[in-house]
């Protein structure tokens, strides 16, 4: 059967859950599903430019923006429960540094704002969406920090170069069961629930191939995942909505 690939750009945390997931997938299908877990940040956002035949797994909005404009040819095929999760959503905690005294989100006028990446949803887009659902249109931040990760973030609030940050759920619990400086850190909100970054698969795969590939994905169980649930294009066509929401702020952000 002809070797496949799994394409990932998302936080370190999901590492090893990527690693077991290709070997899963591959041992049902009878073929190698290539995964470097060593690869670096540069070469996993080269990757997702030219993705190998088999499987993708990176953020909502960054799957929904890429397919619009033909970066990604694939289609979107199934989207992980995360533990302690009973359907395949996720969110970002609002964490603020020991300097910081306010209770939530409103509170933060004058504050600086980490973000991971212009381009993300959990740790960008998603607070910028919380605060125009919640009317919080005004120029909150007085500066910006862009970190390059959310474990960056994490580090930066520690450090005291921010204020407060979006940290992906995922990446947030794996941060403090290990590390007990970032369980000091407060959470003082949470971003809205939005579908959990998807799987989808690139176009072109011989039609049996494809089926196959569908079933062992939604099939396989692995540590780090409650199950993979069906999820198509359709479902994520909610983050143009979100993107909407957060371009409709009246100030900018990197």
């Amino acid at each position: 059967m002809t070797p496949l690939s799994l394409t990932f750009y998302l936080g370190s945390a999901l590492v090893p859950v990527a690693d077991r997931l290709a070997a899963s997938i591959g041992e049902r299908l009878g073929t190698v599903v290539e995964f470097d877990p060593d690869a670096t940040d540069s070469e996993r956002r080269a990757a997702i430019d030219d993705p190998k035949p088999g499987f993708v797994w990176l953020c909502g909005l960054d799957t929904v923006l890429r397919q619009q404009d033909g970066r990604l040819g694939a289609s979107i095929i199934g989207a992980p429960v995360f533990p302690g999760r009973e359907r395949p959503v996720y969110d970002s905690v609002i964490v603020a540094s020991d300097r910081w005294s306010g209770p939530g989100v409103a509170d933060f006028e004058g504050g600086v704002l980490a973000i991971n990446q212009p381009e993300s949803w959990s740790g960008h887009h998603a607070v910028r969406a919380l605060l125009q659902t919640r009317g919080l249109r005004r120029p909150m931040f007085r500066r910006f920090v862009v970190t390059g990760s959310h474990e960056a973030s994490i580090d930066t609030l520690l450090a005291g170069d921010a204020d407060c940050a979006a940290i992906d759920d995922t990446v947030w619990q794996a941060r403090v069961a290990r590390d007990p400086q970032a369980a000091a850190l407060r959470i003082v909100d949470r971003t809205d629930a939005w579908p959990a970054p998807p799987f989808s698969l690139v176009d072109g795969l011989a039609p049996d191939l494809a089926a196959d590939a569908r079933k062992a994905i939604l099939d396989v169980t692995v540590p780090g995942l409650e199950a993979i649930a069906p999820a198509s294009d359709a479902d994520y066509a909610v983050f143009h909505d979100g993107l909407a929401a957060s371009r409709a702020l009246p100030w900018s952000s990197p």
